[in-house]
């Protein structure tokens, strides 16, 4: 098998496989480059990223996952989200998934403490970034229950 890019304009390395390399040595070389890529401040990272927490403290993450899964072992709990200025995590876009796989549902908070959505047991929510310039930023939420096939879009807008 023959892997290659003969055009040298889209990049500095040719991506090969032949016999004598093999196909593994080529796929490590390219997941290395994608993982270096800086687009505009946005790292490969930005694009999926993903934290569980099981326990029994309010949250604050310091960055922003794609993917946020919370097993709260008691009632009343937030999740604050980090400023969404200069967070490398959160851009104008950015969906942002929180599951819930605990006994007990938690809110989920912007920046500045106001109250963007509860995720109830046994359910996910995702909020889209819709602007990035204030440290709250603007979040549209899309609802679903663990069951759900599809994600209801529920019209709300949060800045």
């Amino acid at each position: 098998m023959t892997l290659s890019n003969p055009s040298r304009a889209r990049g500095l390395k040719n991506w090969y496989s032949n016999a004598t390399n093999g196909l593994k040595l080529t796929l490590d070389a390219i997941i290395a480059e994608v993982n270096g890529l800086v687009l505009s401040g946005i790292t490969a990272d930005s694009f999926f990223s993903a934290a569980a927490y099981t326990g029994a403290s309010n949250q604050t993450p310091s960055v922003l996952p794609n993917v946020n899964t919370y097993n709260f072992t008691a009632s009343g709990k937030t999740v604050t989200l980090p400023s969404a200025v200069g967070e490398d995590t959160i851009f104008d876009g950015g969906w942002y998934w929180f599951f819930n796989t605990g006994d007990y549902s938690y809110t989920v908070l912007d920046n500045d403490g106001n109250e963007l959505m509860i995720v109830d047991t046994g359910s996910s929510n995702i909020l889209v970034c819709t602007n990035d310039t204030t440290a709250a930023g603007s979040w549209r939420l899309i609802s679903a229950s663990a069951d759900d096939t599809q994600a209801i879009i529920a019209n709300q807008m949060f800045s």
